[in-house]
């Protein structure tokens, strides 16, 4: 009789890196379904290049909050607080173009330089200036957004603390897989002043 030596944990090993890229390939077909906001025309948003638009009620009812909340974009490289890439750059004057005619009442960041600089282009043109926020006090970032709910926001998140400010501030649930290349996603809460928040998922290009 010949016995076969099986080295289980090389096999389970095996399966496990399986397993990942299977997780990985469902991820990005689903990051890909995602529709592309392409501009903002009230009350609408107009999606995957002009081909579709959905109705919003936010961008219809003035007694409805709008909260923009977006990544910082790509960044270069170099240096412990890096700034952005030709990529990122062109991304900050993309977002400039999808709100540059949307009436926006202030936008929040904490102060990490590649946050700063994904605004700029915006901040430049609408002259609001940037308030900070403390990602480490989020419950006061949620007191200044609630003191701020008749005007239309632009929040610069975090991977770490998304989920976290948009159930605190909505009550909603983010079911959405961040992945490691989020630069390009938008999540935007329409806040009424009485009943259910809704929450939405885009992306947007670079270009």
């Amino acid at each position: 009789m010949k016995f076969v030596l099986i080295d289980i944990p090389v096999r389970i090993h095996s399966l496990l890196i399986i397993f990942s890229l299977l997780i990985s390939c469902i991820s990005s077909v689903q990051a890909q379904d995602l529709n592309t906001l392409t501009a903002i025309r009230k009350p609408y948003f107009i999606l995957n290049n002009g081909a579709d638009s959905i109705f919003v009620e936010g961008l219809k009812n003035s007694s409805t909050q709008l909260v923009f909340m977006f990544f910082a974009a790509e960044e270069d490289p170099v240096g412990l607080d890096p700034g952005l890439s030709n990529d990122g750059r062109w991304r900050s004057i993309h977002l400039l173009n999808i709100f540059k005619e949307f009436d926006l009442g202030a936008l929040l960041s904490t102060p990490f330089r590649r946050n700063l600089l994904t605004l700029q282009p915006l901040n430049d043109f609408k002259k609001l200036g940037i308030e900070y926020y403390d990602q480490a006090d989020l419950k006061a970032l949620v007191d200044k957004m609630r003191h701020l709910k008749s005007k239309e926001l632009i929040l610069m998140v975090h991977k770490e603390s998304v989920a976290r400010i948009i159930e605190e501030y909505s009550g909603l649930e983010l079911d959405d897989k961040i992945e490691n290349t989020y630069y390009d996603r938008i999540f935007v809460i329409e806040r009424p002043v009485s009943g259910q928040c809704k929450l939405h998922s885009f992306r947007y290009n670079i270009r």
